[in-house]
């Protein structure tokens, strides 16, 4: 079966129009380092022309926490053209829209990416095109219970423990002091009371001799 399209050389992007785009709230682009460059160009019959890339994208995410662990989670993508404006530049979704099967998290479950219809900004006395998209994020409870709550009831039990440990020591040690002071005191106590009874018995011996 013949193939609708042409798989183009990617030598060829170089020598493409692209459109200028950028997106809101992304903090970090990234484009992997593989062995060819990870693009794609195809010719179809009808002119069109589809380019693909692979890009790592980093996207800020302003979350709520009222809800935590149990919370949800929605964040926001823009996609905007930089320069060209709407007579030069369009933007739509594909009718495939973005697939997320296989995308796996160690504390959210993605539970959908809605795409909104496009939409146009107007900027002084230009219109530019813009495309959004959510994506909606569930919290593994069981992942916040492991991480967060079971390591925070260790530390606080090993502080109580710490102190309990440090009252029963200065308990006993306060024993053995109040030990030693008393016997210290019926110590001298005892002294006193033989001096006395010595300094009387000798008294009474110094009488009896001088009568």
């Amino acid at each position: 079966m013949t193939k609708p399209y042409v798989q183009m050389d990617t030598d060829a992007i170089s020598k493409l129009w692209l459109p200028n785009l950028f997106a809101l709230f992304v903090q970090k682009v990234e484009k992997p380092e593989l062995i060819i460059p990870a693009a794609g160009v195809h010719l179809y019959q009808d002119k069109t022309i589809f380019r693909t890339s692979l890009y790592l994208i980093t996207v800020k995410c302003n979350m709520v926490y009222f809800n935590y662990p149990m919370d949800r989670q929605t964040c926001r993508v823009k996609i905007q053209s930089y320069i060209y404006s709407v007579e030069t530049l369009l933007l739509e979704w594909h009718t495939k829209g973005i697939t997320h099967e296989d995308i796996v998290m160690s504390s959210f479950y993605l539970e959908e990416i809605r795409m909104l219809p496009p939409v146009t900004i107007h900027i002084l006395i230009d219109s530019y095109a813009e495309l959004n998209f959510e994506m909606r994020f569930k919290r593994k409870l069981r992942f916040s219970i492991l991480a967060v709550y079971v390591p925070s009831l260790l530390v606080v039990m090993v502080s109580w423990l710490s102190l309990w440990l440090l009252v029963a020591v200065m308990d006993e040690l306060l024993v053995a002091v109040m030990d030693e002071l008393l016997v210290a005191v019926m110590d001298e106590l005892v002294v006193a009371v033989m001096d006395e009874l010595l300094v009387a018995v000798m008294d009474e011996l110094l009488v009896a001799v001088m009568d």
